[in-house]
């Protein structure tokens, strides 16, 4: 720690932080969403009640677009996917070389899901009795086909459900008349328009199974304002007033500035300080680069990861903002897709009930990193961590696998306590959980909800 003070003011916002950036930021970037918009208090029958959790089947996951899996995952011909939600199970298939289709994942016989892992397949074929549909879900085989007078090939197609892509996903909805995708997601696009996901590679995926409802989970990667009280290592590098959130339609952004300490810290900290607390090279781990005191920080550590990035990127890393380079960078699309821009690698939370069970739920965390030239290998496979175990378990996710780790600890005991709230409600902070706020003005009103 040092007692010195840094060489220029501390920044009142994050709009005065992005003035003193060297590249610019892109105009999309800076411009402001909605800034006070949904409830304040939110009922806790949201997140204990079975009925809840069978409506949300209902008006949420048979009606919502959802990211099912990467589209490297399913990349040649024959490769299937089985994305679970709830009671659902929908198995993607790359049913030719320019076609991805979907199909509710249950034999039209007596239901026994066709794919109970991803492989590839030259039919979709029934385990049980060996009825057979073709890639482009027609009806191929039947045994005894005379013993099923009711059967024809018109009413045997294997129902289908939207797909659509976007940033190297495959997303689905089971809701045939919903809007498409891309009139959903709005400008979300144009957000990843210089640190674009479909040129990505996912590097690492680890899920784990929490014990909470899938609202608990992901209201606690919603807001920032944890950070001083479950990551005080990170105090150093990021301040409460570096901290800005948006509302835009059906998705919110939320960023927090890097490299300024917090209001909370009682003793100024180096450079050297905030470098060490925004990389991760925390108390037991050596600096991953000498900083002299007094330097700044934002645009050293800018060109520092723009050279890092260079033998991927090429030159298009000099037209990316300090701010995209350094900040954190978060994007939630309504029900559960949390994509993180970042020029390294990004980020990619979704939270999904654990099955027909509201108790619980199941957190996945992905991350892609940009592809090298002339490169493109095969995405990892999903790790999915055991019931006694963490994200500290899960040393391929970096620093942050502690990270994760501290967020999760606090889960199970949410769970509990919202049962003991005698209100039967919790509140919302106006701005620091504007991103919880828009996500639960747009589940009421999917839900078909009412809000005090």
């Amino acid at each position: 720690m040092s007692n010195t003070a840094l060489t220029m003011d501390p920044p009142r916002n994050y709009e005065d932080l992005l003035k003193r950036d060297t590249h610019p930021i892109d105009p999309v970037f800076r411009t402001a969403g909605e800034q006070d918009v949904g409830p304040l208090e939110v009922p806790t029958s949201w997140f204990l009640d079975r009925a809840i959790h069978e409506r949300e089947i209902e008006r949420i996951w048979k009606k919502s677009w959802q990211m099912a899996c990467r589209l490297d995952e399913v990349a040649e011909v024959g490769d299937t996917y089985v994305y679970d939600i709830a009671t659902l199970s929908i198995v993607i298939v790359r049913a030719a070389h320019d076609q991805i289709k979907a199909y509710y994942n249950s034999c039209l016989h007596r239901g026994r899901p066709l794919r109970d892992c991803p492989g590839n397949v030259s039919q979709l074929k029934c385990p049980f009795h060996g009825f057979t549909w073709s890639l482009d879900g027609a009806l191929q085989g039947v045994p005894s086909r005379d013993q099923f007078p009711t059967i024809n090939n018109k009413n045997f197609r294997l129902p289908e459900v939207q797909v659509a892509l976007w940033g190297g996903f495959v997303f689905i909805n089971p809701d045939l008349e919903a809007p498409p995708l891309s009139e959903y997601m709005g400008s979300l696009p144009k957000q990843f328009q210089r640190l674009p996901l479909d040129n990505r590679v996912k590097t690492v995926h680890v899920s784990a199974i929490l014990k909470c409802n899938w609202k608990v989970a992901q209201d606690a990667f919603l807001e920032a304002f944890h950070v001083h009280t479950t990551h005080p290592q990170f105090l150093p590098a990021y301040s409460d007033k570096n901290h800005r959130l948006d509302v835009f339609g059906n998705y919110s952004r939320g960023v927090l500035g890097a490299y300024h300490p917090s209001d909370h810290m009682r003793v100024q900290p180096s450079a050297q300080d905030m470098f060490n607390a925004a990389v991760g090279a925390w108390e037991d781990l050596p600096p991953l680069a000498q900083i002299p005191d007094g330097t700044d920080l934002r645009p050293t550590v800018a060109t520092m990861f723009r050279e890092a990035a260079r033998p991927t990127l090429g030159d298009d890393v000099d037209g990316v903002s300090d701010a995209e380079v350094v900040d954190i960078i978060w994007y939630t699309l309504f029900p559960n897709f949390n994509p993180f821009a970042n020029i390294i690698q990004s980020l990619v939370y979704r939270f999904l009930p654990n099955g027909d069970d509201h108790t619980t739920s199941i957190m996945d965390v992905m991350g892609l990193e940009p592809a090298k030239p002339g490169e493109r290998p095969k995405p990892v496979k999903e790790r999915k961590l055991l019931p006694h175990e963490s994200f500290i378990n899960a040393p391929e996710l970096g620093f942050a696998s502690p990270v994760l780790s501290q967020d999760t600890a606090n889960l199970e005991f949410i769970q509990k306590g919202i049962k003991n709230l005698k209100r039967g409600k919790f509140v919302l902070a106006r701005h620091h959980e504007l991103k919880l706020r828009h996500f639960y003005m747009l589940y009421a009103r999917q839900m078909e909800l009412p809000l005090d």
